[in-house]
């Protein structure tokens, strides 16, 4: 059994470029991959507790049907959407019951 997602929800264009965490050999964080196409894009604001314990203030969230990176457990990076560079705050990846990913749903910080 799989949930519904309709590839029409999709139709905002995107690239999300995924980064490591952590400073490659260059004294940058390394590129992990891009995904290039589209995605359903919702403006909202909402405020977070980010990693280091501050408030942070969320601009938004983006779902895109499928995995986007399956050899990487959590998409860590930037997004560039609607003109817009933002930085990814969380990132989940939605299961199907059969255990198949669904949407990887992005959260982004404005």
């Amino acid at each position: 059994m799989r949930l519904p997602y309709l590839p029409s929800w999709d139709n905002v264009p995107v690239l999300v470029t995924m980064k490591t965490e952590g400073i490659g050999e260059n004294g940058e964080p390394e590129v992990l991959g891009q995904y290039d196409g589209k995605c359903n894009f919702v403006h909202k604001t909402k405020t977070a507790v980010g990693k280091d314990g501050r408030t942070v203030s969320l601009g938004g969230y983006l779902t895109i049907r499928g995995d986007i990176a399956p050899t990487i457990p959590l998409v860590t990076g930037e997004v560039v959407v609607d003109g817009r560079s933002r930085k990814i705050h969380s990132s989940e990846k939605v299961r199907n019951p059969d255990g198949s990913v669904n949407h990887t749903r992005l959260e982004l910080l404005t």
